[in-house]
């Protein structure tokens, strides 16, 4: 995995254990969800960057999978219940690459 529970957890200040499976399984999903999205198996090797970030995922990509990763974090479930609005990056996010588009 490209970024790890524990420095998900400093980006959101997530401060106790309890959720750490739950973090790594949003983390997994962000990670795969983003690779799908750009059309490749998984982020490592296509997108490692050379100069200063050398042999690691390039810096805004890797900052795309704490942002995505938050938002699964903090809204658990496709629609807010304080707002009754569609949480962005959820559900559809998710699916919407596998949908068999019809004529």
């Amino acid at each position: 995995m490209i970024v790890s529970v524990n420095d998900f957890k400093s980006h959101s200040i997530v401060e106790h254990d309890d959720d750490d499976g739950y973090i790594n399984n949003i983390l997994s999903a962000s990670e795969y969800s983003i690779a799908h999205d750009l059309g490749v198996t998984n982020l490592t090797g296509s997108y490692e960057t050379a100069g200063p970030y050398s042999g690691s995922l390039a810096p805004d990509l890797k900052h795309a999978i704490y942002i995505l990763a938050a938002q699964l974090y903090e809204n658990r479930e496709p629609v807010s219940p304080t707002r009754m609005v569609e949480v962005p990056y959820t559900l559809d996010y998710l699916i919407n690459p596998y949908k068999v588009w019809s004529r």
